[in-house]
């Protein structure tokens, strides 16, 4: 990408994820016979004739003000596109005003790339080494792909740090923090709970110096991703059954029990009343039926035909739910191949049309 800090000052950039998450890799289709991969290929039919339906025959349509909007894929396309993707500089922030609750999502890193665009490494280490200087972040707009929409960044500056060896543990460069909207932003009105006494604080604190323990995040595997290997490496060597694994996440209940002691009963006589049993389920309570007794109806979701065309002529079909749209379509005999909500009223608008 470039990254634009003015008219005609572009510096080439690379994004890069310093930490992903692993996953399960992806299925691969294999054809029976031959054990091959297998390339699948959507098309689309129309649903009434049949007949194959080339790209340029596909159309898409939105209803505004009753009327019906065809819109051709390359103006679809005109409508989602912002800018080119890159990243535009708007100015600069103290690192005061980044908050942790502005962190929405991972965040990447970016390291110039020389051989894009020349004289981008030197005027990358200026600017770096300027905001680390002056304790400030970068404010940026954001379009990592074509067709994206446009993301409000902070590029927060991080110096190289190496060990004793001179080796280096953090690169130099930018982390790109993502930054919410405003209407990302909610009022949440947190229950009332009963705030807790002193006497049962201390004796929390003391639980909690009793389980702490030096956390690495390289000592404990995702037992997922492990029974799958397993599972994988006892289909490849023809074996009986997979392996066991060990569930290194699974919390060892003996040394906590021996490590707590007392303190656990000594913590739930402080809180909880005598005689509690958390095993112990309340029964749920039953809804009340309506006055007039009985189990509740279900809404009635069918409409007159009457109804119906008013409907059509209205323009407003898509208001109606998909339940609806399904008894409409069974009261006038039409047969639909898909439950999309916009399949079925393109049906119902070619049948009331004619």
């Amino acid at each position: 990408l470039s990254l634009s800090l003015g008219e005609g000052l572009n510096v080439a950039v690379g994004l890069y994820s310093t930490a992903v998450a692993a996953r399960k890799p992806s299925a691969i289709r294999l054809y029976r016979e031959t054990n091959e991969p297998v390339r699948s290929k959507t098309r689309t039919f129309h649903t009434q004739t049949g007949s194959l339906l080339l790209p340029s025959e596909i159309k898409k349509a939105q209803v505004y003000g009753k009327k019906q909007i065809v819109m051709e894929k390359d103006e679809v396309d005109a409508i989602k596109k912002f800018d080119d993707p890159g990243l535009f500089l708007i100015g600069f922030k103290p690192m005061e005003k980044l908050k942790l609750h502005h962190h929405i999502r991972p965040s990447v890193f970016i390291y110039p790339e020389e051989d894009e665009v020349k004289g981008s490494a030197c005027l990358f280490s200026a600017l770096l080494k300027k905001c680390s200087e002056r304790n400030v972040f970068a404010l940026c707009r954001s379009i990592f792909r074509r067709n994206y929409p446009p993301k409000f960044v902070a590029l927060v500056p991080q110096m190289e740090e190496v060990d004793e060896g001179r080796v280096q543990i953090s690169p130099p460069g930018f982390n790109v923090i993502y930054l919410p909207y405003a209407d990302d932003f909610r009022t949440l009105d947190p229950p009332r709970c009963p705030s807790a006494t002193q006497t049962q604080v201390d004796k929390m604190k003391e639980i909690i110096s009793k389980l702490r323990f030096k956390y690495r995040s390289d000592a404990f595997e995702n037992p997922v991703l492990q029974q799958h290997f397993r599972n994988l490496e006892a289909l490849a060597l023809d074996m009986i059954a997979p392996e066991d694994i060990e569930d290194l996440i699974m919390p060892k209940v003996d040394q906590i029990d021996q490590r707590l002691g007392p303190l656990a009963e000594e913590f739930k006589d402080l809180v909880y009343p005598a005689g509690y049993n958390p095993e112990i389920k309340p029964a749920p309570k039953r809804k009340m039926a309506d006055a007039g007794g009985g189990a509740e109806k279900k809404p009635k979701v069918e409409l007159t035909q009457d109804e119906l065309k008013a409907h059509f002529q209205n323009g407003t079909l898509g208001k109606l739910t998909v339940p609806v749209l399904k008894e409409a379509c069974k009261q006038f005999g039409i047969k639909t191949t898909g439950t999309k909500k916009q399949d079925l009223i393109d049906a119902l608008n070619s049948t009331l049309a004619s």
